[in-house]
């Protein structure tokens, strides 16, 4: 085992392991998705299974992302390489 990584012990059930946030669009989904399901619960929908929640996500992780932005190159005239 590597000393510079330890690992502690997760209770199964208490603690989910999360993929990493790519945007903005996985932040609101977090948030979102337990009120969907709350009112799936009470009025008998299913907005949690909606595709439409998917296609916001995703655009909102497009259009503000978390990782740092591809680095572009120019070369002397200020043309793209």
């Amino acid at each position: 085992m590597n000393e510079k990584f330890k690992t502690l012990p997760i209770r199964h059930g208490l603690v989910k392991p999360r993929a990493r946030m790519k945007g903005i669009g996985d932040l609101v989904a977090v948030v979102a998705q337990p009120i969907a399901k709350a009112i799936d619960s009470v009025a008998g929908t299913k907005i949690s299974t909606c595709g439409g929640c998917q296609k916001r996500k995703e655009f909102l992780n497009r259009a503000v992302p978390f990782s740092k932005p591809e680095t572009i190159f120019l070369d002397h005239d200020h043309n793209l390489q």
